[in-house]
């Protein structure tokens, strides 16, 4: 499921490269990320609930769900 973050992130990207023309995929991350940590706890939180709601939706839509990543063999 999504984490807080994500959503924060998922929201940003597109004003955040506007601004940031040229910038990589990665540089925009950093940039994102840098912001993420100057949020205060009650503004973080409430990018966690949010990301909560978007599990407790998708363990409706999708019950029994389990992450089962298919492991290549060497």
């Amino acid at each position: 499921p999504i984490t807080g973050f994500m959503l924060y992130r998922q929201h940003h990207q597109s004003s955040v490269a506007k601004d940031n023309k040229g910038s990589s995929n990665p540089e925009i991350s950093k940039i994102i990320g840098n912001m993420w940590k100057r949020l205060t706890e009650h503004e973080r939180e409430i990018w966690t609930q949010l990301a909560e709601e978007e599990k407790k939706h998708h363990a409706l839509k999708y019950p029994g769900y389990r992450y089962k990543p298919n492991r290549r063999p060497k």
